[in-house]
């Protein structure tokens, strides 16, 4: 086996590969972003979503993808050069790697008005080279990654280095904490229009509220406006409620994101876009509208409606370490509705400060025993 495969392997408990296919995707993304890293993508990128929190700031479970973001908007970004560097890191410890660039497809107006046309879609196959085939690791079914990289980001987001330790050490780009935390937000102010409940996104509210509370309200903000979103103050006059609308008509609900927050006819996507600039700046129409007594007020709606079973069924296959079965149900066992309110209420929003009571009420549920302290560290 290769030697350098073997002792990563290790550090999760692993003998072969086998014992947790999790853990060889996980090594292997280590992989691309040192492929990445060498093909010098992060000068121009950065490193988020759930990714980014697992393998540069400690989250507890395991994620499937590894989500990009440009530092700033970049029509007709181009990714084979660096492509290029990723396969011949992957083959240099003997794996064959099929790339493919995918087309991003849209089931239907609604989903088209709440997910992103401005991003690229890799996927990556990667199986054992059959010649070099090892003992330990059987390469099929191969082990599958999709990249994403957003290419048109929002403003406002400040980036930093963090280094990663395997395969060798070497520096990733990456979205810092709050930007992370608005980016699951944002994430979950808009996943309940046009897919099920993405268990995933809940679990990362919950372990940033305990970990990395604070929030940057106006990367949120600037997320929140490329989905279609508009203050109160913004709207044109009459814009209210519009139950024609399409995206009304297929949530059934009537309103969008907020009470009376709705496209307004005749004004497209772009045109309401902030001017992103990817330095760290808020270039957004009256700038810091979003307040957090506002996301306070949409993430209540978006809790009502949470389907906690179906959530739970969709994180489990993330969750857990070799040797430690079972404890999957244990890391969800405490949600609820009062127990995402509580992750919430915990967050740092500059207006609102935490409630007082968040603390100690979160401890009576992780003192209930209702959290396995080796998977549910982010329990509040």
């Amino acid at each position: 086996m290769n030697e350098a495969i073997s002792k990563m392997l290790a550090c999760y408990g692993c003998r072969k590969a086998a014992d947790d296919p999790r853990a060889m995707r996980e090594i292997l993304q280590g992989v691309v972003l040192l492929g990445l890293w060498r093909g010098r993508f992060f000068e121009r990128a950065a490193l988020c979503g759930g990714a980014a929190l697992r393998l540069l700031y400690g989250l507890d479970r395991f994620e499937a993808d590894l989500d990009f973001t440009l530092l700033s908007p970049t029509p007709g970004f181009v990714f084979n050069r660096y492509r290029d560097a990723v396969v011949r890191e992957v083959q240099s410890l003997g794996f064959y790697i099929y790339m493919t660039k995918k087309t991003i497809h849209r089931a239907s107006p609604l989903e088209s008005a709440f997910l992103k046309t401005d991003t690229l879609q890799y996927a990556l196959e990667i199986t054992a080279i059959p010649e070099t085939t090892w003992r330990r690791y059987t390469p099929n079914p191969p082990i599958r990654l999709r990249i994403e990289i957003d290419t048109n980001p929002p403003s406002g987001a400040t980036v930093e280095s963090r280094t990663c330790m395997l395969p060798i050490p070497f520096s990733v780009r990456t979205l810092a904490p709050p930007e992370l935390l608005a980016m699951k937000l944002a994430a979950l102010l808009t996943h309940r229009y046009y897919r099920q409940p993405k268990g995933r996104d809940w679990y990362d509210l919950s372990w940033c509220a305990a970990h990395q509370p604070k929030l940057n309200l106006a990367h949120l903000e600037a997320r929140l406006r490329q989905t279609g979103w508009m203050p109160p103050k913004e709207r044109p006059a009459g814009d209210g409620k519009q139950p024609g609308t399409e995206a009304q008509r297929l949530s059934g609900e009537g309103e969008l994101l907020t009470d009376g927050e709705t496209q307004s006819d005749g004004e497209t996507h772009s045109d309401r876009e902030s001017n992103s600039t990817g330095e760290g700046e808020t270039a957004v129409r009256k700038g810091g509208v979003l307040t957090g007594a506002e996301v306070l007020k949409m993430a209540e709606k978006v809790i009502k409606l949470l389907d906690i079973e179906e959530a739970r069924r969709e994180v489990l296959p993330y969750l857990s370490a070799p040797g430690t079965a079972g404890t999957e149900a244990c890391a969800t066992a405490a949600w609820s509705p009062e127990f995402f309110r509580e992750a919430v209420c915990r967050i740092v929003m500059g207006d609102v400060p935490p409630a007082a009571d968040c603390g100690e009420r979160a401890g009576r549920l992780a003192s209930s025993g209702a959290f396995h302290p080796r998977v549910a560290a982010y329990a509040l």
